[in-house]
């Protein structure tokens, strides 16, 4: 995608202001994602997604949401075509802060040229080691597999998952380990396939049965794309369905399920159902924050699932469970 002034002349007006990690901020939402809630729907006036999370683009095409790791500053950025413009949309920024009681913040205003916005974003997306075995590795980066690794090489696209992100980071150092424990044929089924990460980490693994599924259909199109990049287009099933619709023929040894807590929580008799009872399947729930976590894992205890491991990353809690 090009980022472009739709009259031609090549410059954009960028409208930029940073949301700080900061107790004022927090009071009135109680978490980081709830602030991007706000940013987006009430300043933006745009629908929140989960590629927000990882910088990509919203359905506006000229806004960008950033939220970097680490707790630091949420950034949100919008480009409009004249500095007329740019002033109008600065003054519906303020009065939208005001009308939510929060402080007045500094909106910068700034003529930019046109920038190619694909290669922009991938300055951010580095190789990523995982654990010592497995390897993100960006689709455009030249990188030499040592023996015994796995490598995932990944363009993103529009879609979530790059390693990077606490969420898919613990999911992929679980699913590691899971691999040691079933032998044999291992099925895997990944719930919001994302960019397909997990999918192609679990057909690089070994798993010989992987089934990712997504409601949107963007998100299943990238997941084809980096499975056939990563030479196991074969093994990984990647299908348009919803996680209520979704009708698998038999159980899976490992479901991973990195959504959020409210759907975890909401669909866990659906969820619960599509892992092995014997022997024992593994379900790996994350897209969690830590305070979300307790209420995640006494909903699937009483689904007969115990915890075999929690792990933490950053505000972010997943866990690894198991059937009884």
């Amino acid at each position: 995608m090009r980022l472009t002034n739709r009259f031609g002349s090549g410059t954009l007006y960028r409208l930029v202001f940073v949301i700080p990690d900061e107790e004022r901020f927090r009071r009135p939402y109680g978490c980081r994602e709830e602030i991007v809630m706000f940013s987006v729907k009430v300043v933006l006036n745009i629908d929140v997604g989960a590629t927000f999370m990882e910088g990509l683009p919203a359905d506006d095409p000229q806004t960008v949401i950033w939220m970097p790791e680490g707790g630091e500053a949420l950034t949100v950025e919008k480009f409009v075509d004249t500095a007329a413009a740019a002033e109008t949309v600065r003054g519906h920024w303020r009065s939208a802060l005001a009308a939510q009681g929060q402080p007045d913040i500094g909106i910068a205003v700034a003529p930019v040229r046109e920038t190619d916005w694909t290669t922009d974003w991938r300055s951010h997306f580095q190789l990523e080691r995982v654990t010592d075995r497995l390897v993100v590795c960006p689709a455009w980066e030249p990188y030499r597999n040592q023996p015994g690794e796995w490598v995932v090489r990944v363009d993103p696209g529009m879609s979530f998952g790059t390693g990077q992100h606490g969420t898919t980071r613990s999911c992929l150092r679980f699913l590691a380990r899971c691999r040691e424990r079933h032998v044999g044929q291992p099925r895997f089924l990944d719930l919001g396939c994302g960019s397909g990460i997990l999918s192609i980490a679990a057909a690089l693994m070994g798993f010989t049965d992987v089934t990712a599924i997504d409601h949107d259909g963007q998100a299943v199109r990238d997941t084809r794309d980096n499975s056939k990049r990563n030479h196991v287009g074969d093994q990984v099933c990647a299908l348009v369905t919803d996680l209520a619709q979704f009708r698998p023929v038999g159980t899976y040894d490992v479901v991973a399920a990195n959504l959020l807590a409210d759907v975890l929580v909401s669909h866990a008799a659906t969820i619960a159902a599509l892992v092995h009872r014997k022997p024992s399947g593994d379900l790996l729930v994350s897209g969690i924050l830590r305070e979300q976590y307790d209420a995640v894992r006494l909903t699937y205890a009483a689904q007969d699932f115990f915890e075999v491991e929690v792990m933490d990353d950053g505000e972010w809690r997943s866990g690894w469970l198991r059937r009884r």
